[in-house]
């Protein structure tokens, strides 16, 4: 899933679509846990602009509904927490596309590093606390914001309703009149509840994903 040269080009020439031309003058591959990643400095009328540039693989899992959109929905849900006001502390979105090697996002740098670094120079009974509370008060506005962006950004949604089905219907299949005498109790009880309209949620939900700067506040929430 490498990128060529004009690939990267065209990436970089759709985040900065208002330049009247766009060059790369450098790259700098980033080791990724997931995805590929190249940091691309575009010339640009005059200025340098720092661009990261990554492959979005889409494998099917339990968090994803199928093998494609996933870099729209990303590109989606960034746009729209950079969006809110206050603005959620999130990478900046530029464009997101396709070509021959797939699915491809373009986003900015976010200031800051890991909070955790240096090892063994950070007091973590000290900063922990701290960093958790602000993780919290995130989760806590991410959770609360209008519904009208979980269908913007195309979202997949889960219900309780559709989860108990689907655990019917593969009980069902494995012929388990245990299990599904007892999810048939649970649809029952289930029946008297009406669930609320769906929130965001981060499926990552982790701290190791928090930038400060060198004084110590939050500067960035990252993987999305």
């Amino acid at each position: 899933m490498t990128f060529t040269p004009d690939q990267l080009l065209d990436a970089c020439r759709a985040a900065i679509s208002d330049a009247a031309d766009v060059t790369i003058e450098s790259t700098n591959p980033v080791r990724g846990n997931h995805h590929e990643m190249i940091v691309c400095f575009a010339r640009a009328d005059g200025h340098t602009h720092p661009l990261i540039v990554r492959r979005v693989a889409s494998p099917v899992t339990w968090h994803s509904p199928g093998a494609g959109g996933r870099a729209e929905r990303e590109y989606n849900v960034l746009r729209s927490l950079r969006g809110v006001e206050p603005p959620l502390p999130v990478p900046p979105i530029y464009a997101t596309g396709t070509d021959e090697g797939g699915d491809w996002i373009v986003t900015g740098g976010v200031s800051g590093r890991n909070w955790w670094l240096p090892l063994g120079m950070v007091d973590f009974d000290k900063v922990l606390p701290g960093i958790v509370r602000e993780y919290v008060r995130l989760l806590g506005r991410l959770h609360s914001l209008d519904t009208e962006i979980v269908h913007y950004a195309g979202l997949p949604t889960i219900t309780a309703h559709g989860t108990i089905d689907a655990y019917h219907e593969k009980a069902a299949a494995a012929r388990d009149v245990d299990v599904t005498a007892a999810l048939e109790q649970v649809a029952d009880l289930m029946r008297e509840v009406e669930e609320r309209d769906p929130r965001l949620l981060n499926g990552d939900a982790s701290v190791s994903n928090l930038l400060v700067d060198a004084g110590g506040p939050l500067t960035g929430w990252v993987d999305w």
